[in-house]
């Protein structure tokens, strides 16, 4: 490899580097201010925000996966948070989400359940409330084929 191609093969990766710090640097100041206009939030208060006890059991469970994604690991969530602008990768909000059917002891459900069931949705609020169904079948159905 000549001298020109290392060199120009370092100012790419340093570039990579430099844009991947700046988004990060970027991220963490946008939920720093959030933090400080939303306040303090736990689980459960996030979980009150809903009506229903399957969308506050699916809250509660998801809040602490959701903000493990987050830039500051903080980040106090609103039911019309959008994922684009949290900048969630798709693939760890995946991951997180069949967390929650272990964490609920449900069984997880293929892809394109899972895809069919989460269809359409935008926001965290929309994403309890789909998984809140989603659950709330897996229960409904292993209940009926226990009896």
């Amino acid at each position: 490899m000549s001298t020109t191609t290392a060199s120009w093969i370092g100012l790419g990766v340093a570039a990579f580097v430099a844009v991947n710090v700046w988004l990060n640097l970027k991220g963490r100041k946008k939920e720093r201010r959030l933090q400080r206009i939303r306040g303090a939030q736990d689980a459960k208060a996030f979980a009150a925000m809903f009506a229903a006890e399957p969308e506050r059991l699916v809250a509660e469970n998801l809040y602490p996966r959701l903000q493990s994604i987050t830039y500051t690991h903080a980040l106090p969530l609103a039911k019309d948070d959008t994922f684009p602008a949290l900048h969630f990768d798709p693939e760890d909000l995946l991951d997180e989400v069949r967390g929650v059917f272990a964490d609920l002891g449900c069984n997880k459900p293929n892809s394109t359940e899972l895809t069919q069931g989460l269809a359409g949705v935008e926001t965290i609020g929309e994403l309890v409330v789909a998984l809140a169904k989603l659950t709330s079948a897996e229960t409904t159905s292993s209940s009926s084929t226990e009896r």
